[in-house]
């Protein structure tokens, strides 16, 4: 039980950080919230299992997850992210300064990447890391590398 109302006690930061982001990400159109679900298994075994239930309300809208666009729901998934890091971050001994990010950008609009990308700029002292296969993608950032992988090696063909 420990566990549970320290799990229980880190979500509403988690859901204060997440709707941050939000801000940023979605103009502040969907809320999101993150509550403990506990789930109870009963096939021989009685089992319990702590879930999260993430609730996005979109003032336009769906107010679930699965209601929303595929663009939306990858809107919501980067806040999501970017909120665990910094969870993460509150408990870590050294400075959390790197950020990687694979495929990201897909599903999103033109809308979606630049408001992503803006978000990205405020933040200060980080590296972070986009891999995608989008061309477009490369325009938004200072350094772009570009990898190929020729006979099963991977090797940088290219840096701008």
């Amino acid at each position: 039980m420990l566990f549970r109302s320290i799990f229980e006690a880190a979500l509403p930061y988690l859901t204060e950080r997440t709707n941050h982001y939000s801000s940023y990400i979605t103009g502040g159109t969907i809320k999101i919230d993150i509550t403990p679900t506990t789930v109870v298994k009963s096939k021989g075994n009685t089992e319990q299992r702590e879930k999260l239930n993430v609730s996005a309300n979109n003032q336009y809208g769906a107010d679930v997850y699965n209601g929303h666009s595929d663009g939306e729901r990858r809107r919501i998934d980067v806040c999501l992210l970017l909120a665990l890091q910094d969870l993460i971050a509150t408990r870590a001994t050294k400075k959390w300064n790197t950020i990687i990010f694979d495929e990201i950008m897909d599903c999103l609009d033109k809308t979606g990447i630049e408001h992503i990308i803006d978000l990205f700029r405020t933040f200060k002292d980080k590296s972070i890391y986009i891999i995608s296969h989008s061309e477009d993608i490369k325009k938004h950032f200072d350094t772009a590398m570009t990898i190929q992988k020729k006979d099963g090696v991977s090797s940088i063909k290219e840096v701008i």
